[in-house]
């Protein structure tokens, strides 16, 4: 059976004040070293990150699974507070998986930033082969924001990013600020 990882049990709270950065990237770096399934339970808030969660493999691995599974709603998902220009989660090199009832939303006021930056970097080629079901990008009230971006963390523009599915995801903003849902 697949060890099941859930964020709470590393420190994450889910008040929305205090930065559970740090405990969800530890639930997610335990998850990724054993192929698990990632748990992210209702807030009583929502899970606040001051900062990029990473989903990567560790080196010498050029690619991993990981299954994560939300329980809370699009008011009660993670928020990314900032700082602008940066991505709230930035994924490289998944392969089979996936994200399901995940809801990021980027806070007010923050711009250039991105809800799911999908890439590849030196050390993984390929990120394909899994699904986002039923998940929301919300991109706040900044400028420029984008929901899900495609290959654009490595700079070249040549990433091998292929066999994704979105099923019932909604990316949802103020079009008129140059916010995108999906942009590759």
């Amino acid at each position: 059976s697949k060890n099941t990882y859930d964020i709470t049990d590393y420190g994450a709270i889910g008040n929305g004040i205090v930065d559970d950065r740090q405990a969800i990237q530890l639930a997610i770096n335990a998850c990724r070293a054993t192929d698990g399934d990632l748990i992210i339970p209702r807030p009583s808030n929502f899970y606040r990150i001051n900062g990029t969660l990473e989903i990567m493999p560790k080196a010498p691995d050029d690619q991993i699974y990981i299954k994560i599974l939300g329980q809370g709603q699009s008011d009660r998902g993670i928020v990314y507070m900032g700082p602008s220009g940066q991505p709230a989660i930035k994924l490289i090199g998944l392969k089979g998986g996936s994200i399901d009832n995940v809801n990021v939303r980027i806070g007010e006021g923050i711009s250039n930033a991105v809800c799911w930056d999908i890439g590849t970097d030196e050390l993984c080629s390929s990120t394909a082969g899994f699904t986002f079901s039923n998940c929301v990008a919300a991109l706040g009230t900044g400028v420029n924001n984008r929901g899900w971006r495609l290959g654009f963390i490595d700079g070249k523009n040549v990433s091998d990013i292929s066999q994704i599915l979105w099923s019932n995801c909604t990316a949802w903003g103020n079009r008129a600020s140059g916010s995108v849902g999906w942009e590759n």
